[in-house]
């Protein structure tokens, strides 16, 4: 049994500790803490030789004159620039192509088709800088042309020719010779005037009756097509053909190269 120490009259007892308190408010457990926010660092935008997407309007042509102004007097073929940007031969071969049309580089031959830079060949590489979709400033909307007014009677005979008379010589050497319509005109001028015009035009009949004749005799630009049974669309725009190397190009068929 302890007996409790009383101190003398008028001394004052000493002072009892406090504990210190914590502090208030609810505690927060290891689920509902904030998680410290992760660094990041920014993605740059993706562009489409980036991702082996299809390649925007002009993009791989400038890509095939940047290779060629870098290895100034290198001949690279179609096959070379295929491997290096692993692209089609048909694509590459049509930059190519553009590329010389151009005046952007040379042909240096055929059998391999093969391409060199010349002196603008850089100029063209410098417009591969091709900007991702949407991160470039806004382009102006160009206000659509009125559409032109329908050609009439007058205006056709405005842009008329000189009348045809006699035979016409034909593509593969035969002749021609013009019938003359309801108002006088011939088949031949009449088909001319029509075109002048921009009047598309259907010519119908059996075969034999001078269909094909009337417009080779009228046009000496045409670029004809025998249709038949077996005539399939590769036909029209063209298929991959072996090249003497091994390799394939496409060769546009008569309507592509019409178009163009």
């Amino acid at each position: 049994m302890t007996t409790p120490t009383l101190a003398p009259p008028g001394t004052p007892a000493p002072a009892t500790p406090t504990p210190a308190s914590a502090p208030t408010g609810p505690a927060l457990g290891p689920a509902s803490r904030p998680a410290a926010p992760a660094a990041s660092s920014p993605t740059p935008p993706a562009t489409p030789s980036a991702t082996g997407g299809k390649a925007g309007p002009g993009e791989l042509r400038a890509h095939v004159a940047g290779i060629l102004a870098n290895n100034h007097g290198i001949q690279y073929s179609v096959g070379d620039l295929a491997k290096i940007l692993k692209k089609s031969g048909g694509a590459i071969g049509n930059a190519c192509d553009t590329l010389v049309r151009r005046g952007e580089a040379d042909s240096a031959g055929t059998s391999p088709r093969r391409y060199t830079a010349n002196a603008n060949t850089a100029a063209a590489a410098a417009k591969a800088v091709i900007t991702a979709p949407g991160l470039g400033p806004a382009r102006p909307r160009t206000p659509r042309p009125a559409s032109p007014a329908a050609p009439t009677a007058s205006s056709i005979a405005l842009k008329a020719g000189p009348p045809v008379k006699g035979p016409v010589t034909r593509p593969n050497g035969q002749l021609y010779y013009p019938r003359t319509l309801a108002n006088g005109l011939s088949d031949v001028e009449a088909l001319r005037r029509l075109r002048a015009a921009n009047i598309p035009v259907l010519l119908y009949g059996p075969p034999g009756t001078g269909k094909t004749s009337v417009i080779e005799a009228a046009f000496d630009d045409l670029i004809t097509v025998a249709g038949d049974g077996d005539t399939t669309v590769a036909d029209f725009l063209g298929e991959y053909t072996q090249r003497e190397d091994g390799g394939y190009e496409f060769v546009y068929g008569p309507l592509v190269t019409a178009m163009r």
